[in-house]
């Protein structure tokens, strides 16, 4: 598991922002029913007792997330549940967000990177995030980066940064400041993000930031390359992933022209001469000289005058296309 732990910078704190290290990696115990859904992420018993923590998932027949449930305060082999949260969904979109800790999230979405509502996975596409605690509600704005990952999150009532984020390719959070910044769970390819456990839920298989892959096979098998649990095929520069089985290409932005290809010269090549009909009857008489017998001779001669060609040799022709040696008047 991933510790939930963060180590902050004394020199980036007296500048008034966080700077979050990488998370190190604690030992867990997952259990994946037998659909291949991960159901529970626990804490191993060599782990300490404060730091324990049991989350575990409910999906609907789609694979989607529809609660989650997080445990901690181990004592005397018991968790005590402190957090339980409810998904309503659109389609593949997260729409609302319930939880018991005294907040809704209510999510607007627009078109994704695929220039469509949900072709994408709703990846890039989330517009604005709407929180009510019950004593306030206040509505952010999304801002996101060419690959669809949230790098801002704008207070709509007075235009200011509430959280800024900055990743590594592979999804890790390398820093994180703005008095939001842990409040929003929607950063990583515009997918939540269990602070519990570190992992980005993808709709279909949850992805590890820190080891770079995801945690399950792929749901395609083979068909979405020969490494089953690679992210994107290692390039997350390149591609994004919409729901933990597709990957797409980032379309290039329109605005951006492409770099002008250089014009080779074509070359030139000469152009050959026909041949003339004096080479050719003088050919046929070469070919007609190596013609064992009359019957030979003759059968070439009807093949030519068939062909349709001017190869039409007459006797003085013959004679002068053979050496001395092998001069003779034919008969035909």
């Amino acid at each position: 598991m991933v510790a939930v732990a963060q180590k902050t910078n004394v020199a980036a704190r007296k500048r008034g922002r966080k700077c979050v290290e990488p998370k190190t990696l604690t030992r867990v115990f997952r259990t994946h029913q037998s659909e291949n859904r991960l159901i529970k992420s626990e804490s191993l018993a060599s782990v300490p007792d404060a730091a324990k923590v049991k989350v575990e998932n409910l999906y609907d027949y789609l694979d989607r997330r529809v609660r989650k449930t997080v445990s901690s305060g181990y004592s005397g082999g018991v968790y005590t549940t402190t957090n339980v949260t409810t998904y309503i969904w659109d389609g593949m979109n997260v729409i609302a967000e319930m939880s018991d800790a005294g907040y809704t999230n209510w999510y607007t979405y627009g078109l994704d990177v695929s220039g469509t509502l949900q072709a994408a996975g709703g990846v890039g596409g989330a517009l604005a995030m709407t929180r009510d605690t019950g004593s306030a509600t206040n509505t952010y704005r999304y801002c996101f980066d060419g690959n669809g990952n949230v790098v801002n999150l704008v207070d709509a009532s007075d235009g200011s940064i509430a959280a800024t984020y900055e990743y590594s390719p592979f999804g890790q959070l390398i820093r994180s400041t703005g008095t939001m910044a842990d409040d929003n769970p929607v950063r990583w390819s515009t997918k939540h993000i269990d602070d519990e456990t570190g992992l980005v839920m993808y709709e279909f298989r949850p992805h590890s930031p820190e080891l770079g892959r995801f945690i399950q096979r792929d749901p395609i098998e083979e068909e979405g390359g020969l490494n089953l649990f690679a992210f994107v095929q290692n390039e997350p520069i390149s591609w994004v992933d919409s729901d933990g089985s597709v990957r797409l290409r980032i379309p290039r932005d329109p605005g951006i022209l492409p770099w002008p290809r250089p014009r080779l010269p074509r070359p030139r090549l000469p152009r050959l001469p026909r041949p003339r009909a004096a080479f050719c009857r003088w050919l046929s008489g070469q070919i007609r000289r190596f013609c064992p017998s009359s019957q030979d001779r003759r059968a070439w001669d009807r093949f030519v005058s068939r062909s349709g060609s001017d190869i039409n040799l007459t006797e003085g022709e013959r004679c002068a296309a053979f050496s001395p040696v092998h001069k003779t008047t034919w008969t035909s």
